[in-house]
């Protein structure tokens, strides 16, 4: 057993390294820029320049939390983190959900401890399939790297296939999410961060707290931004 552990180590290490080159090779031939200034950067895994980063994050230390109840969300939806989350919805950048939920772990370690788990809220599979991935999942997988906390999955599904919220009125939103959600599974006893890109209305967080068998305090939203109406 030991000795397939240490070859099993081995192949990921000498993975690593191939990765490593071949991202390093792609630099060379076309020169990395910061996802959200264009700025040129020294390497594509940086993926935001030093300054885009230092002005996500510190716009986030001067949030104002005061209406948004038990919510942890990072910033407001404006300059780098707003450009980041429309990279990461809208132009295929899915690495950039990893990265971003690693510095809201960092940033928000204290107030995400008492969470026992994270669970991505989910994407219509229609959704899926045409976006490739769910962003959800991405900034989620980021977070659990910080915070070592567990990610579970299949326990909530989106059996709806809802219409884009980003244009809709808060009561439109509303009733476009009514019983999109269905659970099956129900957390027992602990308490869960359901983590989504954006808070807007919370229309979407809302709804599928709603469908939620439990208690509804074992649940706590967690999302990258809020915005004022302009994307969901």
């Amino acid at each position: 057993m030991q000795r397939g552990n240490s070859w099993r180590q081995h192949c990921v290490k000498w993975a690593t390294r191939v990765r490593s080159l071949g991202d390093w090779g792609l630099d060379l031939l076309y020169p990395p820029r910061c996802i959200t200034c264009s700025i040129s950067i020294e390497c594509s895994t940086l993926l935001l320049c030093a300054t885009c980063w230092e002005v996500i994050e510190g716009d986030a230390l001067d949030r104002d939390e005061k209406d948004l109840g038990n919510a942890v969300v990072w910033g407001e939806l404006a300059g780098p983190l707003r450009e980041a989350i429309h990279a990461l919805k809208f132009r295929g950048k899915c690495r950039l959900g990893r990265a971003l939920g690693r510095r809201m772990g960092q940033m928000q370690l204290r107030r995400l401890s008492a969470v026992d788990g994270l669970i991505a809220l989910p994407l219509h599979p229609a959704r899926a399939r045409e976006r490739g991935y769910n962003q959800s999942l991405e900034i989620a997988l980021g977070l659990a790297e910080v915070l070592d906390k567990p990610i579970v999955r299949g326990w909530v599904v989106r059996r709806k296939n809802t219409r884009q919220q980003a244009r809709l009125s808060a009561e439109q939103r509303r009733e476009n999410m009514r019983a999109a959600f269905v659970w099956r599974g129900i957390p027992p006893g602990r308490t869960w961060g359901l983590v989504d890109d954006v808070i807007t209305t919370g229309a979407t967080l809302e709804a599928c707290i709603a469908a939620f068998p439990g208690a509804e305090a074992d649940i706590v939203p967690i999302a990258l931004a809020r915005a004022t109406g302009d994307i969901s």
